[in-house]
């Protein structure tokens, strides 16, 4: 096409533009005006489709019914034979992605396969387009950037080996210029777009190859902060590089005679990076690997011997990792129980002090220990202590305490087991002589004075009994007994009855400690 009708051409295009751009002007110019631009895609003029791919985006969401024909036009000019044609096209993606971006995914995997250019300004440029649409829709253009990672088991041959290829650009590209961009969307923690990130990656590890590998679990996944301490994301990469490293030592030991651990030792090494330097898995499925598949007697008799020393090396720093987690979660539990302090009592204050001084090794043991000790003691208490009931201070036998001497003076208790035994044992008195002996009698074998008082007192029996007084006033034939505050089944105290001509056991006691008195008075 020679330059005065590309001149032409252009300048009938930008008018049309510029009656589609006015404030009033009707649809039918600006469809008029899109529809132009298209046209000027397949002209064979660079000039014309350098200017096309400039104004795409200026009414490209006002038809949706054009959309896909301005964006297989793009995607034309990204496959012209012109350099500077194919850099326009690329920038002209990223318009249209910021117009819509229900597009952004898709135009993120047209980008992704441009990768595999070889024109160093125009990869620049592909680049510098991916990081935008990363930006513009974080979700969609990671997905499809660890879509790109993984293989397809049932694409053909060929294509498997160009999706291997562009893997590695793609891993590249993740791991260099787009990494900042990628870890700056991933706040807060847990993302959506992180999480797409990362499982998507780990699904990259078991068609990887080492350098691949090497490049995922270093530059990718462990500067995650989902991956700064010991979590459930870290047990999910330890077991998929555990399996790929399983895969490939079965295939090794199948081999005759002894042979080499070289292609294994590189995986174990990051298997040693994330359980053990930065401690990010548990380390305990790393060490079951060790003791079922490597230390076994028959398969260390299979391995050369430098293969055998690096094989126990590595083991040992298994193990004391494993014992610094061991002792670590036992600090935990000591610190973590939960203590019912209303339960034990002020005696486990005494407990959580001694368990800071007690080896990591032993706490719980020893806590466990103590505390039953508590709980026995308790009951022990609970089984001694004196019922609260009336007692009266007949038929209560005396428990000398511990400190309390053999030599020292009991009270004597009469052996009263019923009514009727009571009844024939004590006479009824006819005269008032024969009562004085009578009380007498009484006085003798009970061996009330003062010092008894006193241990009956302490031993809990009169603290029921408040105030007891004798009325004088009356005839001996008709005394009673006035109980104040005396505890009694139907609830309260009251006046005894006056004695009659059949004095009670209760009458008959009184009268004897009345007498007492009376004695000691003279």
């Amino acid at each position: 096409m020679n330059k005065e009708l590309e001149g032409r051409q252009i300048r009938e295009a930008r008018s049309l533009l510029q009656k589609a751009g006015q404030r009033n002007a009707p649809q039918e110019i600006k469809r008029e005006a899109l529809l132009r631009l298209i046209g000027l895609v397949h002209t064979s003029s660079p000039n014309l489709k350098v200017f096309a791919a400039q104004h795409f985006n200026q009414y490209f969401k006002d038809f949706p019914d054009l959309e896909e024909q301005v964006i297989h036009s793009v995607y034309d000019i990204c496959e012209d034979v012109d350099s500077q044609v194919r850099i326009e096209g690329y920038k002209a993606i990223v318009s249209l992605s910021v117009e819509s971006r229900k597009w952004t995914k898709r135009n993120t995997d047209v980008l992704v396969q441009l990768l595999q250019s070889d024109e160093p300004k125009e990869l620049q440029e592909i680049e510098e387009a991916l990081l935008r649409h990363i930006d513009l829709d974080p979700v969609a253009a990671i997905g499809v950037l660890c879509d790109n990672c993984m293989l397809d088991p049932d694409q053909p041959r060929e294509e498997q080996i160009d999706r291997t290829r562009l893997r590695k650009l793609v891993l590249l590209f993740m791991a260099n210029k787009a990494k900042n961009h990628i870890l700056k969307h991933f706040e807060p923690p847990e993302s959506a777009a992180e999480k797409i990130y990362r499982d998507g990656l780990l699904k990259t590890i078991p068609d990887a190859d080492l350098e691949e590998t090497e490049m995922t679990v270093k530059n990718l996944l462990l500067p995650l902060r989902s991956f700064s301490s010991q979590s459930e994301q870290g047990d999910d990469l330890l077991r998929v590089l555990l399996d790929k490293t399983k895969s490939i030592y079965t295939e090794l030991k199948t081999r005759p005679g002894p042979f080499s651990l070289d292609p294994v030792k590189p995986y174990l090494s990051l298997l040693d990076l994330i359980a053990i330097v930065k401690q990010v898995a548990n380390p305990a499925p790393l060490l079951r690997f060790y003791s079922l598949s490597l230390i076994g007697k028959m398969a260390l008799q299979k391995l050369e011997i430098e293969s055998q020393i690096d094989i126990i090396h590595r083991l040992s720093g298994i193990l004391d990792i494993c014992e610094e987690q061991r002792l670590k979660n036992e600090r935990e539990q000591l610190v973590t129980r939960p203590v019912n302090w209303a339960e034990h009592g002020p005696e486990l204050e005494t407990i959580n002090g001694k368990s800071s001084s007690t080896s990591t090794t032993t706490g719980a043991q020893t806590i466990n220990s103590l505390i039953k000790e508590i709980r026995a003691d308790s009951e022990k208490r609970a089984k001694s202590t004196i019922p609260d009931k009336p007692t009266s201070l007949i038929g209560q036998k005396r428990k000398s305490s511990p400190n309390e001497g053999s030599d020292q003076q009991r009270i004597p208790q009469p052996s009263f087991r019923s009514k009727s035994n009571v009844q024939s044992s004590v006479k009824v008195p006819n005269t008032q002589n024969e009562r004085q002996v009578r009380s007498n009698s009484l006085l003798n074998r009970l061996q009330v004075d003062a010092n008894t008082t006193d241990r009956v007192a302490n031993s809990g029996i009169t603290k029921r009994m408040e105030h007891v007084t004798i009325s004088s006033s009356q005839p001996k034939a008709t005394q009673g007994i006035s109980i104040k505050g005396a505890a009694t089944k139907g609830g309260g105290g009251g006046q005894l009855p006056p004695a009659t001509s059949n004095p009670t056991l209760m009458d008959r006691l009184a009268q004897a400690e009345h007498t007492a008195r009376r004695k000691r008075r003279k």
